[in-house]
């Protein structure tokens, strides 16, 4: 069983949020990912950059559609606010939020 760790605060007024890359695309199939947040897990697809496990990141996780994730709170309020935006560290597709730990170890394996 994997045993993922609550972590994760934000800016909610942007919906931006700080959480934490449980499974990267190197643990799961098919380039899939996993990222653990206060209201459960995100179910995501990798589409371009970097992102491993472990790692802590920003972004908009809780609706669907493609995302771009980044590494740092100013560069995720500049794109917040439909300044630059040239600083993302990847981009993903979210198939799922709020999942359950279940839901995350079937959609990774």
């Amino acid at each position: 069983m994997v045993n993922f760790l609550l972590k994760g605060y934000g800016v909610a007024s942007l919906g931006i949020i700080h959480e934490y890359v449980a499974l990267d695309d190197y643990e799961c199939e098919r380039s899939r990912l996993v990222i653990e947040t206060a209201l459960g897990y995100v179910l995501a697809e990798w589409y371009g950059g970097f992102l491993s496990s472990g790692m802590y990141v920003y972004g908009e996780f809780h609706s669907y559609g493609m995302k771009k994730v980044y590494d740092n709170l100013s560069d995720a309020i500049d794109c917040a606010n439909n300044l630059l935006d040239i600083n993302s560290k990847a981009t993903i597709w979210i198939d799922d939020y709020w999942a359950s730990e279940s839901e995350a170890i079937k959609w990774c394996y």
